[in-house]
């Protein structure tokens, strides 16, 4: 039985046709066939029009949708492709969740809120993180730096409450000396760190925010 490499492919969600859009072939396809598009889950073929280009499935296409994919269907009987196909489906699955929960990495932040600081306070994340720290008392901030060669970015808003309290960040390098963060009451600070495994880099967003 024949296997299809198609090239080019739209799919879109909740919609049971797929749209060859260059002049593979489908002619002979076989139905019960499954469809893999790189990356999604596979379908079931119910048939194929080598006339209108296009793919009928046997359900709407559940998978998000997608534009210019290449794809490959499969006779059931070719079990040793079929199972192949699973298997790099499943790895990729496995990469794509993994992608996903060190997203933070990858550029997202992940965002910590604290309410009521203490008298000291460590940034130990190794990701990119926003800190949204309300202060009461005034603060010793400190950061630890990285075990590795890479480098990660820290985002600190620092809000007075009450105010009248200081703030410190210990070891930081600042290139116009230390700023004079804010002490009135509702006023917030905020700040970005360049953490690596050699220093701490501090750069000033803004001073002296009010909500």
């Amino acid at each position: 039985m024949t296997i299809y490499t198609l090239d080019d492919v739209s799919a879109t969600f909740n919609d049971e046709t797929i749209q060859i859009n260059n002049t593979d072939s489908v002619f002979g396809l076989v139905p019960g066939s499954f469809l893999f598009l790189y990356g999604e889950l596979p379908v079931r073929v119910l048939s194929g029009d080598n006339t209108a280009r296009t793919i009928t499935l046997d359900k709407p296409w559940p998978n998000n949708t997608v534009n210019n994919a290449s794809a490959v269907v499969l006779p059931l009987a070719s079990i040793t492709q079929l199972l192949d196909c699973i298997d790099k489906t499943n790895t990729l699955t496995q990469t794509t969740t993994e992608l996903l929960n060190n997203a933070p990495a990858h550029g997202l932040q992940s965002r910590i809120v604290a309410s009521a600081v203490g008298a000291s306070y460590t940034l130990s994340a190794s990701q990119h993180t926003v800190y949204d720290m309300t202060l009461t008392q005034s603060v010793t901030i400190t950061t630890a730096l990285r075990s590795d060669d890479q480098a990660h970015e820290l985002t600190l808003i620092v809000r007075q409450g009450t105010g009248g309290f200081a703030v410190s960040l210990t070891g930081v390098l600042w290139p116009n000396g230390v700023p004079a963060f804010s002490s009135g009451a509702g006023l917030f600070d905020i700040v970005k760190l360049r953490v690596t495994a050699s220093e701490v880099i501090g750069t000033v967003v803004g001073l002296g925010y009010s909500a």
